[in-house]
């Protein structure tokens, strides 16, 4: 019997790290090269939000280099940054 391999499903995850209260929801807006992602997302009890790769179309192909636009905006305020992407270790900075 053939042992089935594990998909592993690259993930983004936010984090607030503002003052408190934590917002309870947040809205994002991911631009990649190649796809983009936008969606309104709750924070949990530790002010975080876990985005699968799939929700983000054609945020998979990603190479050194590549440069990824986000803004997330959370009551009257928003933070907008790029990410950069490094191959070696396969994070974002």
């Amino acid at each position: 019997m053939a042992k089935e391999k594990p998909e592993t499903t690259s993930k983004v995850k936010i984090k607030y790290i503002g003052d408190k209260p934590i917002p309870k929801q947040i809205a994002y807006r991911i631009d990649a090269p190649s796809g983009s992602a936008v969606d309104i997302g709750s924070l949990n009890k530790e002010g975080e939000l876990t985005i699968r790769e799939d929700d983000c179309l054609g945020c998979q192909e990603m190479n050194e280099g590549t440069e990824i636009n986000v803004a997330i905006e959370w009551g009257r305020q928003i933070e907008m940054f790029t990410l950069h992407f490094d191959e070696q270790s396969g994070n974002h900075k």
